[in-house]
């Protein structure tokens, strides 16, 4: 079952200026939408520091790396940056995760993944990779205003493969961060009940959809770091709502768990049909129930089969039920007009089936 279909019957201007405000990634990373000053500042504000950059720009062209990076395969362009004494980090990703060599300074590299194993490198959204810095902006900018000091995202830096244009693209920068040192793993329960509520209440804000324990973590610092901050980590961005309703411990019933998805799917086919209504308030209103359900089922509800302690469930299902009551006040007018009927009848609520799953996860953490 996919999740709240994205296509809508109003014009295609209005809709995706709806879907960026609610996203809240700003139009910067697409071509001509904004002036070119817009661009630069974006790129000053990711630049790495002079002296990393230097290093890099004298190890690129001492090596002859250039665009040509991005016509090779993934492994061959593991194997390539291998062979220059990168490392990979990270497996089974989006993208390649490479460690520097020691000349480069303590950094990983990000380039873009979904790489073709046999035809020319091909990069199905252009802008993925290097979004990231983007979502880091958003994340820290949140993180600043509500002066949250002990969570944030990781730096996000660009650099321009020389040689290529200056055109934002995934073929023209890499992504470059800072390396973590995380040789001890932490779990969600190594956080203080503090950092717990800040990062609940920061997935809340900026609508952060990729919530695990190997993406937000806890470095040996003290530090809780959000590590994967591009676009797709964000909501209404190839989710599937059932994904997140499984637990992995495969310990819930198949009874609950079919009670969940019957009432999401109620839920689904309610705020579809408020898109399809003439009267724009619905629309505004679906909108941003379908947001908030997404924050729910992408963002918080997986925390619901991490280990955690009561006080910290306690704040979680406090924001869970705060979101699903939103949810539930944005569609009752429309519901109530409509007569609105589900072919999906259900014996609980939205709410009393959430309730359920988390009086169910408490069991088995207890």
């Amino acid at each position: 079952m996919n999740f709240i279909n994205r296509s809508y019957v109003f014009p295609v201007f209005l809709t995706l200026g709806m879907i960026a405000g609610t996203l809240g990634f700003s139009t910067i990373l697409v071509k001509n939408r904004v002036g070119i000053n817009d661009q630069q500042l974006f790129l000053q504000r990711h630049a790495l520091p002079a002296s990393s950059k230097q290093l890099f720009k004298s190890f690129f062209k001492t090596h002859k790396l250039d665009p040509s990076l991005f016509t090779l395969t993934e492994k061959e362009l593991e194997q390539r940056l291998t062979d220059l004494g990168f490392e990979r980090t990270a497996t089974g990703s989006n993208s390649l995760v490479m460690r520097c060599p020691e000349q480069l300074g303590n950094f990983v590299v990000k380039a873009p993944g979904r790489f073709h194993e046999v035809t020319r490198a091909v990069v199905d959204k252009p802008l993925e990779n290097i979004s990231r810095a983007q979502g880091a902006d958003r994340i820290n900018e949140y993180a600043h205003q509500a002066g949250v000091k002990s969570v944030k995202a990781v730096d996000e830096y660009l650099f321009h493969v020389p040689g290529a244009p200056k055109e934002l693209s995934d073929y023209n920068y890499l992504v470059v961060e800072p390396y973590l040192d995380l040789d001890q793993k932490k779990s969600f329960d190594d956080f203080s009940y503090e950092q717990f509520k800040e990062t609940v209440d920061i997935i809340d804000a900026v609508q952060y959809g990729d919530t695990h324990s190997d993406n937000i973590v806890l470095d040996q610092q003290g530090i809780v770091y959000f590590l994967d901050t591009s676009q797709r980590d964000y909501l209404a961005a190839y989710k599937n709502l059932p994904s997140a309703l499984y637990f992995s411990d495969g310990s819930e019933s198949d009874d609950d768990q079919l009670e969940i998805a019957s009432c999401v799917s109620n839920e689904e086919q309610l705020i579809e049909s408020m898109k399809a209504s003439v009267d724009p308030m619905h629309l505004v209103a679906a909108q941003k129930a379908s947001t908030k359900l997404d924050v729910i089922f992408h963002g918080l509800m997986p925390l619901c089969k991490e280990k955690i302690d009561v006080a910290k469930r306690a704040y979680l299902q406090e924001k869970v039920d705060k979101l699903v009551k939103e949810v539930e006040f944005l569609v009752e007018p429309f519901k109530s007009s409509q007569a609105f009927e589900t072919t999906e009848p259900h014996s609980k609520s939205l709410h009393e089936a959430i309730q359920a799953t988390f009086a169910q996860s408490n069991l088995h953490a207890a």
